[in-house]
């Protein structure tokens, strides 16, 4: 990946990542997500361009920052359960599935899974985890609880568990290299930009709602 290139894929993951932080700036979870996001971007930025995504320090810098937004995709999904009748059971229920999806993927490896590998599994599985909950969760979501948001965050999420584990399975190496930095950038920058767009919808309506009940009251 070229200088030039690397400078448009950086920049525009860090403007959709400041602009989803803005739109949630009201929604506490979900804000510290976007700033975990914008951190881990930051921060892995470093070491990739001096040592590339090879060297040790990128990956234990991506093993780090990565951990730090996953644990707030899982208190998000966490909390986006609070509606389903059945909250601690649906979440194990997607552990489960996910154990059992990446094991099925640590094996299709035919190799001893290196440091990355681990790193990438785990995501994966992080990820299947939390998207699948958050999806079911939707169903169960009052329209106050952002159920818009929760529907692109889960395919967002499961889509991105998909591209780690064909990543370690299926995509051969040099196509791996060519596209592996700019499908998780997309599949990011469109998720986030959706997320801003549906909530600055949110706050549109609920302002008509309010000038409306303000209006009818006048007229009473």
């Amino acid at each position: 990946m070229t200088a030039s290139t690397e400078i448009v894929r950086f920049g525009l993951l860090v403007t959709a990542t400041v602009v989803g932080a803005w739109s949630a700036r009201a929604i506490p979870r979900l804000l510290l997500f976007f700033i975990a996001n914008l951190l881990y971007e930051l921060v892995t930025e470093i070491p990739l361009v001096i040592g590339g995504d090879q060297s040790r320090a990128y990956a234990i810098t991506y093993a780090v920052c990565t951990t730090i937004w996953l644990v707030m995709a899982v208190g998000i999904a966490i909390h986006s359960l609070c509606h389903h009748p059945y909250p601690r059971r649906r979440f194990g229920v997607s552990i489960m599935f996910a154990i059992v999806l990446g094991r099925m993927v640590e094996v299709g490896l035919h190799h001893p899974p290196s440091f990355t590998d681990w790193i990438l599994l785990i995501q994966g599985g992080v990820l299947f985890a939390c998207g699948q909950s958050i999806g079911d969760a939707a169903f169960y979501a009052r329209r106050y609880d952002h159920d818009c948001v929760q529907v692109i965050l889960a395919i967002l999420w499961l889509l991105q568990a998909a591209f780690f584990w064909g990543y370690l399975l299926s995509l051969p190496e040099v196509l791996a290299i060519a596209i592996g930095w700019w499908v998780p950038t997309a599949l990011c920058v469109i998720g986030f930009l959706l997320i801003a767009f549906c909530l600055k919808r949110e706050e549109v309506m609920r302002r008509h709602t309010i000038r409306a009940k303000y209006e009818q009251l006048r007229l009473d």
